[in-house]
């Protein structure tokens, strides 16, 4: 079954995010508001393109239209996502089944993000095609492949994020002020992981909400081990979770060594006697401690 992650900062949690006992509550967002100013962006080669043509293009491809949309990663332990979107892991990580937030939202698109070097560029053959058919399924056709292009395509800068996203109709999403509100099932939510610098009672709250609502709680917090760990509760040192809920085992750090690390690595010395402060050190324990 596929995950999905959503980092959240600690503020808002239990007024905002679980104010209602059947519902969990996600902020949606137009991609004009996105941090990325070039979101939506597309070009298209002007050169010995007929004037005709890119008249057309301004007119069917020219405004991608804003859709509520709200951001995913595939992975619970991306370290820059703890950092800024989980406010230097003070906040959590909800993971979410995709399946039924699928079944909730039926006409929902789910896809991941894919990174590129160069700027969405249109393919001008195919708009001129569409151009000189003049038949609305080849214009409905390009529409389409712009507007995927534009929703799931980003700059490798952002590829550490892992994104998938959640484009959403707007019937669906509840307006409270500025706010654009999204409410799921309560169900769709399998776990939670909370950071490792949460308030203790926060995450003891949360650990108890968990219990009652039916999902696990996880606490990532810092050790002695170069590798990100999940543990549940109720389990011990020994097993270790990946983010989902039903497979135990390590899962590597997604940021690369740091020179230190490669230092002793390749030397092949010192490892042993090196001290945990001297470490990078992230691992689990359970909600709580």
């Amino acid at each position: 079954m596929k995950k999905l992650y959503k980092y959240l900062p600690p503020s808002g949690l239990f007024n905002k995010v679980f104010s209602k006992n059947a519902f969990v509550s996600l902020k949606a967002s137009y991609p004009r508001d996105f941090n990325d100013p070039y979101e939506l962006f597309l070009t298209i080669r002007t050169n010995g393109v007929n004037p005709s043509v890119l008249a057309y293009y301004q007119e069917i491809l020219g405004t991608v239209p804003q859709e509520p949309t709200v951001c995913f990663s595939v992975r619970p332990d991306v370290v820059p996502m703890w950092a800024h979107y989980a406010h230097e892991f003070t906040g959590a990580v909800i993971e979410c089944d995709e399946a039924n937030i699928r079944k909730a939202f039926p006409d929902a698109r789910i896809e991941d993000v894919k990174y590129s070097n160069t700027p969405i560029a249109i393919d001008v053959e195919r708009l001129e095609y569409a151009y000189a058919t003049a038949k609305m399924r080849h214009t409905f056709l390009l529409q389409d492949a712009a507007f995927n292009a534009a929703y799931f395509t980003k700059s490798k800068y952002w590829s550490y994020e892992l994104e998938r996203r959640l484009l959403i109709k707007r019937e669906n999403v509840t307006v409270r002020g500025t706010l654009m509100i999204i409410q799921f099932p309560i169900d769709c939510v399998t776990a939670i992981i909370t950071g490792p610098k949460m308030k203790s009672s926060i995450a003891n709250k949360l650990a108890q909400f968990g219990e009652k609502a039916g999902f696990s709680c996880s606490r990532c917090t810092l050790g002695g081990v170069p590798c990100v760990h999940f543990l549940r509760t109720n389990e011990t040192g020994a097993s270790f979770l990946t983010g989902t809920s039903s497979c135990k085992q390590r899962i590597p750090v997604i940021p690369a060594m740091s020179r230190w690390e490669m230092t002793l690595r390749e030397n092949a010395t010192g490892v042993e006697s090196a001290t945990r402060t001297e470490r990078k050190q992230r691992f689990a324990t359970p909600c709580g401690d």
